[in-house]
Parts: C-alpha cells; sequence; structure tokens
C-alpha cells in the first residue's frame, strides 16, 4: 500500500515524537469505533492495550488506511492500533496488523542465524529489484540496516527486529519496526513505521506492546496438529529475510509507492526470490 497525504506529512509530524500537538496533525474522520484494554483481532488473536493506544477494528482501519491516508484496498489488513495525545487518539502514527496464513512456522533454525550475513547478503540482492521499481516508475528502497536486529524469543515465539530504509532522495530515512507472533497455522504481523528521529517512540510503543499480544484458544503455537494443519515452507530466517524484501518500507510516510495493492510484494520479490532460495532453501514440504 502506499501512504499519501495532502498538506503536513504524517513522517514531518512524528519527527515530534510524544509531544507531537492535536493541532499539528491531521483530524481524524468521525464515526470511528475505538476499542480500549483487551481487543479482538479478528478471531485470532487479543491485545491488550495500555491507556494511550487505541484499536480499529478491520472496516475502521482500513477506512484510515485506505481513504484517510489514500491508499489503496487491502484486505489484509485485520486492525490498526493508534496513538492517544491528551486523551484523543490521533493518526500521528500507526500499527498496522495483519497476518500471514502460510502454515505453521518451524523455529529450529533460529538459533543458526547470523543476521549481519543476512542484512549483507539483503543488501546485494536489492539491486535488480531496484532496477525494476526504476522501470515502473516507482522510487528506490534501500535498506541501510538493522536499527535493533531481529531477535526471536524461543518460549514466546514472537520475533521482533528494527530497520532503516531510504526511500529515493528523502531528506529522512525511514524506520520500521516489526513484531511477529508465531501461531498455529501462521504470524500474526504488527509493523511500525517512522523516520529516524521516531525510532525511541516506535521502540516504546512496540516493546510494551510485545508481551501483550495473545494468539486465543485454539491458534495457539503448542496446539499445532500435523494431521489437520500445513507447516510452512520457511522458517525464522526466511520469515524475516522474506519480510523484509517483500515489505520493505511498509506505510513510509514520505510519498513512496509501497504495498501499493500487493504490488510491491510482487516487484519486491523480483531478484530476491533466488536470494531467499539459497539462503535457506525450502524449509520442508507443506503436510
Amino acid at each position: 500500500m502506499s501512504v499519501r497525504r495532502s498538506g503536513l506529512s504524517l513522517s514531518l509530524l512524528l519527527c515530534f515524537g510524544l509531544t507531537t500537538s492535536a493541532e499539528a496533525q491531521d483530524a481524524l474522520p468521525p464515526g470511528l469505533t475505538f476499542e480500549r484494554g483487551l481487543v479482538l483481532v479478528k478471531d485470532l488473536a487479543t491485545i491488550t492495550l495500555a491507556d494511550h493506544f487505541v484499536y480499529l477494528q478491520q472496516a475502521d482501519a482500513r477506512r484510515i488506511v485506505e481513504q484517510h491516508w489514500g491508499n489503496l484496498p487491502d484486505d489484509g489488513i485485520l486492525g490498526l492500533i493508534l496513538p492517544v495525545y491528551e486523551g484523543t487518539p490521533h493518526d500521528a502514527w500507526g500499527v498496522v496488523i495483519s497476518f500471514t496464513d502460510d502454515g505453521h512456522i518451524e523455529d529450529d533454525d533460529a538459533d543458526d542465524i547470523d543476521w549481519d550475513e543476512m542484512l549483507a547478503e539483503l543488501k546485494e540482492s536489492e539491486a535488480e529489484v531496484n532496477e525494476e521499481r526504476k522501470r515502473l516508475g516507482m522510487e528506490t528502497l534501500t535498506l541501510i540496516g538493522w536499527t535493533t536486529p531481529p531477535h526471536y524469543e524461543k518460549e514466546t515465539k514472537r520475533i521482533y527486529w528494527g530497520k532503516t530504509l531510504q526511500a529515493g532522495n528523502a531528506p529522512l530515512r525511514t524506520v520500521n519496526y516489526d513484531i511477529r507472533v508465531l501461531g498455529r497455522t501462521g504470524a500474526l504481523m504488527l509493523s511500525a513505521v517512522g523516520v529516524e528521529p521516531d525510532l525511541p517512540v516506535l521502540e516504546a510503543a512496540m516493546t510494551t506492546l510485545l508481551p501483550h499480544v495473545q494468539f486465543v484458544d485454539g491458534k495457539r503455537y503448542d496446539q499445532f496438529d500435523s494431521d489437520l494443519d500445513s507447516v510452512a515452507a520457511y522458517g525464522i530466517g526466511a520469515l524475516v529475510a522474506g519480510k523484509v524484501a517483500a515489505k520493505i518500507g511498509l506505510l513510509a510516510k514520505l510519498g513512496v509507492i509501497l504495498l501499493a495493492g500487493k504490488k510491491l510484494i510482487l516487484f519486491a520479490v523480483i531478484g530476491i526470490g533466488a536470494f531467499v532460495a539459497k539462503r535457506f532453501g525450502k524449509k520442508k514440504d507443506v503436510v
């Protein structure tokens, strides 16, 4: 999806961090239903929100992302977390929630991954991707590095990481902060974005959310049933590498075309498919 806004860019608003004023932000559209406290993400998971967060269910989340922020339709959006400033919800930044249902993701490769090596290989693979993006009239996207190297918590089945990206000649670099929570048949994805000065804000927000995301009974990782459920064709390494490549710059707010109607996923995969296959191979056949 691309995030384009008229007037003041959201990413510029984010430079002010948690002190961003209500007057500096665009007013949210009327008629939204904000949920607080314990919220349900479809029929998959629950999130317990702190007082300075609100949640929008799928219809309202898509209304913000697609209409208010000017993106193409994306039915993969399940919900949206927004911050609360001085008691009022605002769109200074957001955490978009979706789910990948590629199957049960086994984590036996997690301890063997060299994240610095992966970063170097991802950087080498992006030249071809950017050539294709330029051919299609899109700005280039360059992965600068990890702001927070991927960290996998084996007991809780959660992985999180931050990355810095350069979108074309934009004056500020984009920062993405991602959480993936493994479940029975896939991974719940929480993705936040800002620019480099926003990193402390995003890290604090995502760190607050991290321990409070739980799959509902029947959807948990330990409830995998090999007789009923398929196994993903990739493990932890490809979950990060593939999603970094495929979702690079999710919701970047500097007028960059990103994830437009799933198209970026296809564009970004050009040139990185071979990298993922070579680096990780096929995890195992789907059961």
